[in-house]
């Protein structure tokens, strides 16, 4: 199934709203600063198929992206999943 830019774009932009305190970013290997989520999204590229739930008392969501110097990044996320007829049409 391909997903769409705008509904790529909506995953993304509900994510900031829980991330404020991650950033700003910094690559381990290369030390470039990543200033915002949508920063991290527009200068990277994606790892895998981007987004990750992980199962656990508390459940998250990884970000996982690829700097310009091929460091993999990974950003958690409180899970934010939708478990409501909407989320499930989502889905």
């Amino acid at each position: 199934m391909q997903t769409s830019s705008s509904a790529l774009s909506e995953v993304f932009t509900d994510l900031q709203s829980l991330s404020r305190g991650a950033f700003p970013k910094h690559c381990d290997s290369c030390d470039k600063q990543y200033d915002t989520l949508e920063q991290l999204i527009a200068e990277t590229t994606q790892q895998g198929s981007g987004l990750k739930e992980i199962a656990g008392e508390t459940p998250q969501v990884e970000v996982e992206r690829i700097c310009g110097c091929n460091a993999v990044l990974i950003e958690q996320f409180n899970n934010r999943r939708s478990s409501g007829t909407t989320g499930e049409q989502r889905r």
